[in-house]
């Protein structure tokens, strides 16, 4: 299993329900002094539905997850092969 960097989640708060619950985080990649920031979606549609998206609503990973941490997963995977190739989602 690869170990991919940790990245930090952010939750974006104007997507929270209306109990002020996250529904969605951000994590972002690249590197401002060359290529500038990338940055990818995680959201919530249901209770245990969770995609890894970019900006356009695109399911990066192809797959649904169950948990947050899941997805979190995945996403860092995600921008760690974005990094390397240098090929971004927007």
């Amino acid at each position: 299993m690869i170990k991919y960097p940790k990245r930090e989640l952010n939750i974006v708060p104007e997507c929270n329900d209306d109990n002020d619950n996250p529904t969605c985080w951000s994590m972002a990649g690249g590197d401002e002094k060359t290529c500038g920031r990338h940055f990818i979606w995680i959201c919530k549609y249901d209770d245990k539905e969770y995609i890894v998206e970019d900006s356009y609503g695109n399911n990066l990973a192809g797959k649904v997850f169950k948990t947050l941490w899941g997805a979190k997963r995945e996403a860092e995977g995600i921008i760690w092969r974005q990094d390397e190739s240098g090929a971004y989602t927007d």
